[in-house]
């Protein structure tokens, strides 16, 4: 009998313990919010780790504990996300690769101690290098080159031309892109490469225009320009329209040159990524920031009077196209800007370029940059 009743009250005692455990794991499922916690932050601290037994099935509540959850991120190191701080991001258009000029290009230009400048016509480039001459005190000689455009022995004899290196020195990229490869190539650790970039159909329109107003229509010779087809009278200057496309626009005159594709290439951009030099493509019509964060460091009295010269602003100069449809003239303004969407495609001015896929994505995210600034190894 006493055996009898000694297993009934062993039986019993194990009820109310199994039944005891399950109180318990309600209750901590229920302050947890949904989810099973089989361990403690101090027992994470010892070696424990936080999770879901081993033997249990995450729970399918959607609902968690806000705040739990915030702790247990920061314990592990990782900062949660900020909604407030993600919404204003995606409105910034903010994104690994951009850069901004209060710190990250001010940094690169403070942490180097070589800056080259290289741009296209027509993308800020005059103002750049007279900016720069004014900064480094360049008057003549290696100073005053595009250094992009010097032959191998110029390049040797710089070393010797003078003790002191120009610590500063811009070019223009408008032969191909063979010497920005080999620019690449030669650059060291502490040298910063910026590019200023602009939009392709823009810049031909701005150059196409500047070769009509200040070089045709003022009989400004260079190379082997022919002035003659332009009919000058005062301050109108006329230019029949068949002579504009194929003895100007597609014989590539002075600065309309090669086109931005033709610089940056996929061999230019295999090179950049397998160098990996440091290097920022900036929109030029950032040229003052750029010249204020160069200035800061190698010419501190100029950090304030940047220069900006914009050509086409002051023109006098009436120049006009006769069509070949109605004999009518009209401006070359109105004229490049009916033609906007035409001229690259019909007269094939791209048809040997490549990787302008990439180079439509790089313009593409410095539009969006807040500062119009960014690092393209981080788009390669």
């Amino acid at each position: 009998m006493m055996s009898t009743e000694r297993y009934l009250y062993n039986r019993w005692f194990f009820a109310l313990a199994m039944l005891s455990c399950g109180i318990l794991s309600w209750l901590r499922m229920s302050a947890g919010g949904g989810g099973i916690m089989w361990a403690t932050h101090d027992d994470d601290k010892q070696g424990g780790r936080l999770g879901f037994s081993s033997q249990t099935s995450p729970p399918r509540q959607t609902t968690t504990n806000t705040k739990h959850t915030t702790t247990t991120l920061e314990f592990q190191g990782i900062k949660p996300p900020d909604p407030q701080q993600e919404q204003e991001d995606h409105h910034h258009h903010y994104h690994p690769s951009c850069l901004t000029f209060d710190h990250d290009i001010e940094k690169l230009v403070n942490e180097t101690q070589q800056v080259f400048i290289t741009m296209l016509t027509k993308s800020s480039g005059t103002s750049l290098k007279t900016f720069v001459k004014a900064c480094t005190n360049a008057t003549e000689g290696i100073g005053k080159t595009d250094f992009l455009s010097l032959s191998v022995d110029t390049k040797r004899d710089i070393l010797t031309h003078s003790y002191n290196m120009h610590e500063v020195m811009t070019s223009f990229a408008q032969t191909n892109d063979l010497a920005l490869i080999q620019f690449i190539k030669g650059m060291t650790d502490e040298s910063l490469w910026i590019h200023l970039y602009r939009p392709e159909t823009d810049r031909l329109l701005s150059a196409i225009k500047h070769v009509v107003k200040s070089r045709l229509c003022k009989g400004v010779t260079i190379g082997d320009l022919d002035v003659s087809i332009a009919k000058r009278n005062g301050n109108k200057c006329v230019i029949e329209e068949n002579d504009l496309i194929h003895d100007i626009i597609l014989k590539r005159k002075i600065e309309i040159g090669k086109s931005t594709a033709e610089i940056l290439t996929c061999d230019l951009y295999d090179s950049i990524k397998e160098n990996a030099p440091n290097v920022v493509f900036v929109s030029y019509e950032q040229s003052s920031r750029v010249q204020a964060a160069i200035a800061r460091k190698y010419c501190p009295e100029l950090e304030h009077h940047s220069l900006k010269l914009n050509k086409d602003a002051d023109k006098d100069m009436q120049a006009y196209v006769k069509l070949v449809s109605t004999g009518e003239n009209v401006l070359i303004d109105d004229w490049v800007e009916k033609k906007r969407n035409h001229l690259e495609w019909a007269l094939e001015l791209n048809k040997n370029i490549t990787c302008k896929g990439t180079t439509r994505k790089i313009g593409q995210k410095i539009k969006s940059c807040p500062d119009g600034a960014i690092s393209p190894l981080l788009l390669l």
